[in-house]
């Protein structure tokens, strides 16, 4: 969570890709308000829970051919269950960050030369997309303000 002119925000973020595994790494995920995500995990819970119902999400059994949660499961069904959590997801989320990181240029260019977390590709590359969801959080609150609201957000100095 990070505090930006008086507005706690909160970040759920998840990775993909693995060195020596995969070519790039991703991360992606949702930042808004904490207030917004407060209703989200029971909202989550209860798509989950309606019929046909899944224990948990994992957009790779998803995706071509269903597995795992979705085993047996019709095509237009899975389609039906994503599209209800992606509309959970909306309802809460002020902007999204995304960042993939080609791992054989990363180890070329800066991983070989630091130790420690910062050899982790995932360390730099998260905290430039924060910063710049921030900004453009500041930019849709602005937006808002100034033609919801009639009043600008407060810029930090």
């Amino acid at each position: 969570m990070s505090e930006a002119n008086g507005v706690t925000l909160q970040a759920f973020v998840d990775e993909s890709g693995t060195r020596n595994q995969d070519e790039c790494l991703v991360l992606a995920g949702f930042i808004s308000p904490s207030q917004r995500w407060a209703a989200f995990p029971d909202e989550w819970r209860a798509c989950l829970e309606t019929t046909p119902s899944i224990p948990y999400f994992k957009m790779r059994h998803a995706i071509g051919t269903p597995s795992g949660v979705f085993w047996h499961w019709k095509r237009e069904d899975v389609h039906v269950k994503v599209r209800d959590l992606v509309g959970v997801i909306k309802r809460h989320v002020e902007t999204a960050i995304h960042c993939t990181m080609p791992i054989a240029l990363f180890d070329e260019i800066i991983g070989r030369e630091m130790g420690g977390l910062l050899r982790n590709p995932y360390v730099h590359s998260m905290a430039d997309d924060v910063r710049f969801s921030l900004e453009e959080l500041r930019e849709l609150r602005a937006v808002w303000d100034s033609t919801v609201k009639k009043r600008p957000f407060p810029q930090s100095g």
